[in-house]
């Protein structure tokens, strides 16, 4: 077609893009499933929640959470994956069904958004700082959550970036004919 392409966030190789600016989606949720043994050294039952299923960011995410902890930590044991549409109100239900469901939850690793209503959930059944919650996303709300325990890791994405990057990707290439 002529017109340059630079995706950002969720990759699209088949496009015959410039560039992609982002995660390595699928090593973050295997880096993810590494931090969650640590935190979990002897291991427990971890709920996986996602945002949306065509989401290929979320979708990788949980490929690598899913390969990691199936291959590399046997200790930890996985429920059903869940999709809470990036939505807080379904985030927090799914936990609060989660916890009534199996007390003994020791994780949450959440590939999309969320957060907020999983901590409002796990503030409810009085198990926020108890139950290991991992996401993404450096916003402030997240670090308020984790400075108040109820998030345990943030992985950052570098949002400032993905949102730079490709502008300057595309500017270099129409303006200054760089590639």
């Amino acid at each position: 077609t002529g017109v340059p392409i630079v995706t950002l966030n969720s990759d699209a190789p088949d496009t015959g893009r410039l560039a992609y600016v982002g995660l390595d989606n699928y090593r973050a949720g295997r880096a993810a499933a590494g931090l969650m043994s640590l935190a979990l050294r002897d291991g427990g039952t971890l709920l996986p929640l996602s945002g949306y299923t065509e989401n290929t960011s979320h979708t990788q995410r949980m490929k690598g959470f899913f390969d990691a902890v199936e291959h590399e930590f046997p200790k930890l044991r996985l429920l059903d994956l869940k999709h809470c549409y990036d939505v807080d109100a379904i985030a927090e239900k799914i936990v609060d069904n989660a916890l009534k469901d199996c007390p003994e939850l020791a994780g949450i690793y959440i590939s999309g958004n969320g957060q907020t209503g999983v901590c409002r959930a796990l503030r409810r059944f009085q198990k926020a700082g108890k139950v290991c919650v991992l996401c993404f996303d450096l916003t402030q709300g997240n670090v308020a959550e984790l400075e108040k325990g109820s998030l345990d890791f943030i992985l950052d994405q570098n949002a400032g970036a993905q949102g730079y990057r490709p502008a300057m990707l595309l500017y270099d290439k129409l303006l200054l004919g760089e590639e």
